[in-house]
């Protein structure tokens, strides 16, 4: 049996360069800049004003404050929209282009252990909770502490928290949702009333159990950190740790390398082959070329070569995919394979690469010519549409500037 996977989580908090990078085994594998231009919307919660209704579209259209109105879809409504009414929003999904968000009238507040719906009820606990006795102990304990028109999400990093820490995070976020109703009240529409935090933090909040180590670049932002995981009782404090760029296990200049690498449509593989990344208005797609590889054939006939091919750019596309984080539909192409357990093999080794993408996937069966559909949840906007415009952690030209440990060129 592999080991495991060792994960890492490295920040960058110096004035020149705020990043986070996600590392598994080495590989960067989510890369999340931090500045005004790539500041990510998200999650963020708005009191917008109704601008239209349009009923052949089945949504409305809500001013929030930026250039674009968001897309409200009326499925997404606890209650019908008025035009010229304001109404408490979030943004589901980030401008695209030149449309606007998409947005939600039922918003979520989540904490490390718990999503709160205070429109939507009922429980809901993650399936990721396997465990029949501990998923019972824990939608007892989450309907017994709800109250009439609530609705919970329990994430899977409740598994046997302590009844007292699942009440106290409920409480939190009641207490964040009176706060965001009262600001409705007290503001006039658009405005935003609430902002999911820094990176850095929803990252701990969402993913803490996963992290042998968080490396911070400064003793400050560290000890922040560490403070704030102990108030949310995430039971990390001891792996978050402040180290010099130049002792990190993962200079930032091989980090930076990586996502400079990102940025091109062709990735090279061991084997001599190449995958090429061509997205486009509707989906993504994805080309295995034997490139070289066939040159190194030998006795081993092209067919070994080809699935030896195939396999290698299985674990490329889902590292790349969700570093590049490319959502929707992707339609890969690998080299065409006669043998039926072959294209099998293929399949498998990518659903078991995908599984450990944050993001959730769903991987179709290969056709006759050697075509996988698959998709990915978007979630934000891709790598190569945050870093491809200038901004601080990259050069006039959009690409990722490789800077020393004291953060000059």
């Amino acid at each position: 049996m592999a080991a495991p996977a060792i994960e890492r989580l490295f920040i960058a908090t110096q004035p020149t360069e705020r990043w986070a990078a996600w590392v598994r085994d080495g590989r960067v594998v989510e890369f999340h800049p931090d500045s005004e231009r790539c500041e990510t919307s998200a999650g963020d919660i708005h009191v917008g004003r109704i601008v239209t209704v349009d009923r052949r579209l089945d949504g409305a259209f809500v001013d929030i404050g930026e250039a674009e109105s968001g897309f409200l879809p009326l499925t997404e409504t606890a209650e019908p929209p008025v035009e010229g009414a304001s109404m408490i929003v979030q943004i589901a999904r980030e401008r695209r282009g030149k449309k606007g968000p998409r947005l939600s009238g039922r918003p979520t507040l989540a904490s490390a252990r718990l999503i709160f719906s205070p429109t939507r009820p009922g429980v809901t606990v993650s399936d990721r909770i396997t465990d029949a006795a501990e998923r019972r102990r824990l939608d007892d304990l989450t309907n017994a502490l709800s109250e009439t028109g609530e609705g919970w999400i329990v994430r899977t990093a409740a598994t046997h928290a302590e009844p007292e820490i699942l009440r106290r995070e409920a409480g939190r976020l009641r207490a964040a949702w009176r706060d965001i109703c009262a600001r409705k009240q007290a503001k006039s529409s658009p405005s935003c009333v609430h902002r999911e935090p820094a990176i850095d933090r929803r990252l701990l909040r969402d993913h803490a159990g996963r992290f042998a180590e968080v490396i911070f670049d400064r003793r400050g932002p560290a000890q922040a950190a560490r403070d704030w995981c102990e108030d949310l009782h995430l039971d990390i404090g001891a792996r978050i740790v402040s180290r010099p760029p130049s002792d990190w296990a993962l200079p930032p200049i091989d980090i930076l390398g990586q996502i400079d690498d990102a940025l091109d449509a062709a990735v090279d593989l061991p084997s001599g082959g190449v995958v090429r990344f061509d997205p486009t208005a509707t989906l993504t797609v994805v080309d295995v070329d034997s490139g070289r590889a066939t040159g190194y054939a030998g006795d081993l006939g092209a067919e070994k070569v080809f699935l030896q091919t195939n396999l290698e750019a299985t674990d490329v596309i889902a590292d790349q995919l969700r570093l590049r984080n490319i959502g929707g539909i992707v339609v890969i192409d690998f080299i065409d394979l006669r043998d039926q357990a072959a294209r099998r093999r293929v399949v498998d080794r990518l659903r078991a690469a995908v599984a450990a993408d944050s993001a959730p996937c769903w991987v179709g069966e290969m056709s006759r010519l050697g075509l996988v559909e698959m998709t990915r949840r978007r979630r934000g906007r891709t790598l190569g549409a945050l870093l491809t415009a200038p901004c601080k952690i990259c050069d006039a030209t959009g690409r990722v500037r490789r800077t020393g440990d004291d953060g000059e060129d």
